[in-house]
């Protein structure tokens, strides 16, 4: 999956998108937030920023979105015993997700509110990683913001295992997923309306993976 996404990079394949004239969604991105939030939902919300608040949401951006799929993954399969298919409906799933994700990146091509706006944000983040952040976004795909898999995949994740997890780890899950998917906006990698996406795509993947018995780990 992750060497899928970077031949998105390698390739350039957002010259393809350059070449062939489609214009970037940004302006669209901006009137549905506008018309639902008053305002671009990453303006929004830029005077929560703080030190605190900024490194929690770089935790959360660069190491909670691997952690909550592949800590689930890990965990069914040390469990598969009890019940041998999850570890495949929540890997379809997650599948599913990316791969509608990327489908999605070249129909509805984005940049992002960080670049978009940038001249708009009147508060620095003050991020503490620019290294990372540097590799990073040397890796990425130019127009990966509609929607967000950094918000779908979490939430599908989570919408398939919460059977599975027990209270604990639905709490802990949930509480990971729901600051995932706040970085993605604290940080300005995306608009409101890519968030939504990300959720509805969560949604639409984990209703067509849902098994139709339940066993509950834990109990």
């Amino acid at each position: 999956m992750l060497l899928g996404y970077l031949l998105m990079r390698l390739l350039r394949l957002e010259l393809a998108i350059d070449a062939l004239g489609i214009e970037l969604m940004d302006p669209q991105m901006i009137a549905f937030d506008t018309a639902l939030f008053g305002q671009p939902l990453p303006l929004l919300i830029q005077h929560w920023v703080s030190p605190a608040m900024t490194l929690l949401m770089e935790s959360a951006y660069l190491h909670f979105y691997y952690a909550v799929p592949i800590g689930s993954l890990l965990w069914l399969f040390y469990c598969r015993a009890e019940h041998p298919a999850a570890f495949i409906h929540v890997r379809q799933g997650i599948i599913y997700t990316l791969v509608i994700g990327w489908l999605l990146y070249l129909l509805v091509p984005v940049i992002g509110p960080g670049q978009w706006l940038e001249s708009a944000f009147s508060v620095s983040l003050g991020t503490q990683d620019g290294l990372v952040y540097d590799a990073v976004n040397s890796f990425r795909y130019a127009y990966d913001c509609f929607p967000s898999l950094h918000t779908a995949v979490p939430w599908v994740t989570l919408l398939v295992c919460w059977r599975w997890y027990s209270w604990p780890l639905r709490v802990l899950v949930l509480l990971m997923t729901l600051s995932i998917t706040l970085s993605t906006l604290y940080l300005r990698y995306h608009y409101g309306a890519d968030v939504l996406g990300g959720i509805a795509l969560a949604v639409i993947v984990a209703q067509l993976r849902l098994p139709k018995t339940t066993t509950r780990y834990g109990h």
